[in-house]
């Protein structure tokens, strides 16, 4: 037996919920379970402590059998085109018939952002999948084949394709 954390009752241990309040018993973590927590642990800082060591050179890291590759540092501008990439998406997204239907064919954005090109298919009133062409040029959205033409066609753009799959 064992006392239930909602109401304080006697229930037995086998039991998914208290009969007396509903709730559900807190799981135990038995020390097997503790003891490889602690193993693997105590495993993953010894094979890091050479990097953390005062007066550490790469080298001493050579011997440890994690690999820690080094972070380039953040671009802004990248930063930039990414935000503003979604942000446009987004835009769109939220103004289709659709909007989960929609599929990104490609996103692309110029050096600071200030024009983003986005080629999508979504369904329409009839059912149809249609292919889209929208850019972001001057504050403004715009469908119109003249600004595409002007912002995105035959243009030197940033591929942002990668951004498909988190919309």
């Amino acid at each position: 037996m064992s006392t239930c954390a909602g109401c304080g009752l006697s229930v037995q241990n086998k039991v998914s919920t208290c009969p007396h309040c509903g709730a559900t018993p807190k799981s135990s973590i038995g020390t097997a379970t503790v003891a490889v927590a602690v193993l693997g642990g105590a495993l993953v800082i010894a094979n890091l402590a050479p990097l953390f060591a005062p007066g550490a050179k790469p080298e001493a890291a050579r011997g440890a059998t994690a690999t820690i590759a080094a972070k380039p540092a953040p671009n802004p501008a990248s930063e930039v085109r990414v935000r503003q990439a979604l942000v446009v998406a987004t835009l769109i997204k939220t103004g289709l018939r659709d909007p989960e239907s929609v599929t990104w064919q490609h996103i692309r954005a110029n050096d600071d952002a200030s024009v983003v090109c986005l080629e999508y298919r979504a369904r329409n009133g009839f059912g149809g999948l249609k292919l889209e062409r929208t850019t972001y040029a001057g504050g403004r959205l715009s469908s119109e084949s003249e600004a595409w033409n002007k912002n995105c066609a035959a243009k030197k753009l940033f591929d942002l394709d990668h951004l498909r799959h988190s919309l």
